[in-house]
């Protein structure tokens, strides 16, 4: 049998109706007011859109928040009219962006492709994660010294910052925006591979009625272990050569934080037992939900008077969409439209 979630504190229950908020809370700001926040957000554009609600929720409780971002022209984009009522500044090297590597999406390539993707990323790997994942380093080091913050809530992801920030000693709270995951927090590969593997996951059902689908598991799940071995080693890497120090594993890293917040829980994913380092807290949602833009919400209106179903889409801010993966959308598209025919 698979090992269960904890039972949540006290606290936590507190955090399911505001999660983030909660942890912060328990850390500097119960009883007060005004305290000044550091916030960053991670690597990519999702990153960093997703602890938007949280930056939006401090600032409601009169906290004084300063975001930080890559100082990219792509990071500029991402939000040209700032984020009301918090500070956003940009910091580290102008070349220091991701943009500029295509991330191939595998899913959609061909055995043989996906070998040359997979070839042509780890010959590329160092130098494609230095700047991005640690030239914010020095410039973030320096803001720290600069400027008098009461707590830091960074995205798991923003490893040159968490760096920083674990060696200031400031209260620090860590997010990751993705459901808790075996592959983020166990490290003994007998017990990760029993699992679901993060790459293509089944249903544990299925699991545990086919042995032919749990060696296949077992397989994904070692190239997996390989892969995070690799990038590890490529990391430990960079951070000689940065003077950053060392980590034995990718969860070092990735649950560096006194306290770090993870999304989900069952049955939002699979049930296992996390260190007491993690929190699991749901989902994250505003107290008041954004209104609909109207065009759209009469859009959605109409089809719901016609009895009309309505399908989400979400691409994602960094995979390209082919032309290849395109195509097969429209044509899933029209296929459900000549179904409700």
């Amino acid at each position: 049998s698979l090992p269960k979630f904890p039972l949540l504190s006290p606290l936590l229950l507190v955090a399911m109706v505001h999660p983030l908020h909660a942890l912060l809370l328990s850390a500097v700001l119960v009883g007060s007011s005004g305290k000044r926040v550091l916030v960053t957000g991670g690597l990519m554009k999702s990153h960093h859109l997703s602890v938007v609600p949280v930056i939006e929720g401090l600032i409601e409780r009169g906290h004084d928040v300063t975001f930080v971002l890559p100082n990219t022209e792509e990071a500029k984009e991402w939000f040209p009219m700032g984020i009301d009522g918090a500070t956003v500044v940009h910091l580290g090297p102008s070349d220091a962006g991701f943009g500029s590597f295509k991330i191939p999406d595998l899913k959609n390539l061909k055995w043989y492709q996906q070998i040359a993707a997979w070839a042509d990323v780890l010959w590329n790997y160092r130098a494609m994660i230095d700047k991005p994942l640690f030239g914010i380093h020095d410039a973030f080091t320096q803001f720290l010294k600069d400027n008098q913050f009461d707590v830091v809530f960074t995205h798991a992801i923003s490893l040159g910052c968490n760096i920083a920030v674990k060696n200031s000693g400031l209260p620090w709270v860590s997010f990751l925006s993705a459901p808790a995951n075996p592959f983020f927090t166990l490290t003994d590969e007998e017990v990760l591979c029993k699992y679901p593997n993060m790459l293509r996951p089944l249903p544990l059902k299925e699991l545990k009625a086919s042995l032919a689908l749990r060696v296949q598991n077992r397989v994904q799940c070692m190239l997996l272990v390989y892969y995070t071995k690799f990038a590890t080693r490529e990391i430990n890497a960079v951070l000689r050569a940065r003077r950053l120090g060392q980590v034995k594993h990718f969860v070092d890293l990735l649950l560096a934080a006194p306290a770090n917040v993870v999304l989900g829980g069952p049955p939002m994913s699979i049930p296992f037992r996390v260190p007491d380092s993690m929190h699991v807290v749901g989902s994250v949602e505003l107290p008041q939900p954004r209104a609909i833009e109207p065009g759209l919400l009469s859009w959605l209106d109409s089809a719901a008077r016609s009895n009309s179903s309505v399908l989400y889409i979400s691409m994602g801010t960094k995979y390209e969409l082919t032309s290849s993966s395109c195509s097969a959308l429209v044509g899933a598209l029209h296929a459900v439209n000549r179904s409700e025919e």
